[in-house]
């Protein structure tokens, strides 16, 4: 029997496990039941199945089958030639797909020929504990080697199958009562009835641990038709131009590039390799990116820096904005946050930094390499910020001051003149915090000091 393109096709197996009657919905007649055995399937190995999908993208013969379960997506093929994929999320399907009707996939759209699998960008890894541990390069105690492990998550919610970590003593207790299969933990922590991964570092291994079963998306070579791209614009092999993304004049971007929708590179611009750039990102004339820089969605590089002269008049006269944002390799700036281009110099944000929504980098300032910005920062113009400095949450600096190397400046403290390298600095002004923990003891007696001099 022949069909035309399948728009959707579905399996009701209500978690028999035999994948049987598949309804194939063709453009001639509506949906035609057609029915076909695939064989009857291990559950065990996947859970409580809770629904079915078989995807034949048309061409008459059952190809590979989604299986939701409790636990995850396992693409699961009839064809012992096809490979077997797991997914732990949704998106991460081809096309688009939704969940209906207590968890019944359905899939929209139809290809008339099944992807390669080899391209199906899905978190397709169970693994065993022991080859985490070896990629991790931690060691396994009080677990077996073989154990299987299809996730990550928290100390709380993680469930067998699941790894998870613990890295702050206030855990401990959670860790002892915790249901997942193993522990990423210190190499000095006590010991747990569950499995444990002894690591240096546990935090750090646990965003390797995501990494594995989280792998960044890939997106495909080439320039979408709805992008607009200057005839100058050097882009480099393997880069990824989406829709309505528009590069300007003499624009260089490196190798392997991915420039969402609706991103803007004005002309000038100079980007190296395994840029991101997320939707509504911009880079502004003339600005200079490094390599493995990433840029969350409605960053803004190189807008002009607030430069401002009164006039004899008391008239407020531009001041011209006229030098670049250099922006160091390895830097990633997250969403809405806008690093300022100078009027001279230029301003510099150094390799590996850090830099959190919502933060303002002002004209002419530098950032050193490895420090670390969090959201709602404010940098007024010409201030400089040393190496691996933490600049914590709503930290505003005054225009023209140091932060030296190492530096810590504390949640919403106001700095107002230069920090020495290594401070600890907290409140507005800011002030070492050991005085500042001080000042705030003292405040809570301040109605009672002040009747006790006022009896003086």
């Amino acid at each position: 029997m022949n069909y035309f393109p399948v728009a959707r096709t579905t399996t009701l197996d209500n978690g028999s496990g035999n994948e049987r009657c598949l309804y194939r919905y063709t453009y001639d007649s509506g949906f035609t039941f057609h029915d076909v055995f695939l064989g009857n399937s291990d559950t065990a190995d996947y859970g409580q199945i809770t629904s079915t999908t078989v995807y034949d993208y048309g061409n008459g013969a059952p190809g590979s089958v989604l299986r939701y379960t409790n636990t995850s997506y396992v693409w699961q093929s009839p064809n012992p030639n096809h490979t077997s994929y797991l997914s732990n999320n949704l998106l991460d399907l081809p096309y688009s797909v939704q969940v209906k009707d207590g968890g019944n996939i359905q899939r929209k759209g139809w290809a008339p020929i099944a992807p390669d699998p080899a391209s199906l960008l899905y978190n397709h890894l169970r693994m065993k504990l022991s080859e985490i541990a070896a990629t991790l390069g931690a060691r396994i105690e009080n677990g077996a080697a073989e154990t299987d492990i299809i996730g990550v998550a928290s100390i709380e919610t993680a469930r067998p199958g699941q790894i998870t970590f613990i890295s702050n003593p206030k855990y401990a207790a959670a860790a002892r009562t915790t249901r997942a299969s193993a522990v990423i933990v210190a190499e000095d922590f006590p010991a747990l009835p569950t499995a444990m991964l002894r690591s240096k570092n546990p935090y750090l291994d646990f965003a390797r641990a995501l990494e594995l079963f989280h792998p960044a998306a890939r997106y495909a070579a080439g320039v979408h038709p709805t992008a607009v791209v200057a005839a100058s614009a050097k882009i480099g092999a393997g880069a990824h131009v989406g829709p309505y993304v528009v590069i300007g004049e003499d624009v260089e971007i490196g190798a392997k590039a991915v420039l969402l929708a609706h991103v803007v590179i004005y002309r000038g611009v100079k980007i190296g390799d395994d840029f991101l750039a997320h939707s509504h990102a911009v880079v502004r004339e003339f600005c200079r990116v490094g390599n493995h820089v990433v840029l969350q969605n409605g960053v803004v590089i190189g807008a002009d820096g607030f430069g401002f002269a009164k006039d004899n008049d008391g008239h407020w006269h531009k001041i011209p904005q006229a030098q670049p944002v250099v922006i160091g390799d390895d830097v990633e700036i997250q969403a809405n946050s806008c690093i300022d281009r100078a009027s001279v110099g230029e301003t510099r944000i150094g390799r590996g930094t850090k830099i959190d929504n919502l933060v303002q980098v002002g004209h002419g300032s530098h950032i050193g390499e490895d420090s670390l910005l969090a959201s709602q920062v404010g940098l007024a113009g010409s201030t400089e910020i040393g190496n691996k400095v933490l600049l914590l949450g709503q930290v505003g600096v005054v225009g023209h001051c140091k932060v030296g190397d190492g530096a810590i400046v504390t949640p919403q403290s106001g700095v107002a003149g230069d920090i020495e390298g290594g401070a600890i600095v907290s409140g507005a002004p800011a002030v070492e915090h050991r005085l500042w923990l001080k000042y705030s003891a003292a405040l809570n007696r301040l109605p009672e000091l002040v009747k006790f001099l006022q009896k003086k």
